[in-house]
């Protein structure tokens, strides 16, 4: 184990390796890019509108109903027999759709993350 960063806690390399599916020397900058890399949580995200690359989506309820569009038309055009991964967690069973009911509770989720 090793400091790499005096702020970040101590890294097990081995366990990171394992971790990125990546084998690596220490001097490789590429793979320690990937280990200190960062990505954003949901913690406030009722505050941080507009939403997407380009802030196409001012509310919550236009990401929630971008994505519910986004999950028909992926299951419409998929060839038959063939599970988009989109759709599918273990690849090969359609997951359990969205079910427009549920809208409410999942905003709500949403808003108090």
């Amino acid at each position: 184990m090793r400091t790499s960063d005096s702020a970040a806690p101590p890294v097990d390399d081995d366990v990171d390796r394992r971790r990125v599916g990546i084998s690596f020397s220490y001097g490789d900058q590429k793979a320690l890019a990937v280990r200190r890399s960062d990505v954003t949580g949901l913690h406030g995200l009722r505050n941080t509108a507009p939403y997407f690359h380009n802030n196409s989506a001012a509310t919550l309820e236009e990401v929630v109903d971008h994505y519910t569009e986004v999950f028909k038309r992926a299951k419409v055009i998929a060839p038959p027999g063939v599970v988009p991964p989109l759709l599918s967690t273990d690849g090969v069973h359609f997951d359990r759709p969205f079910v427009p009911k549920e809208r409410a509770a999942l905003l709500a989720y949403l808003r108090k993350l």
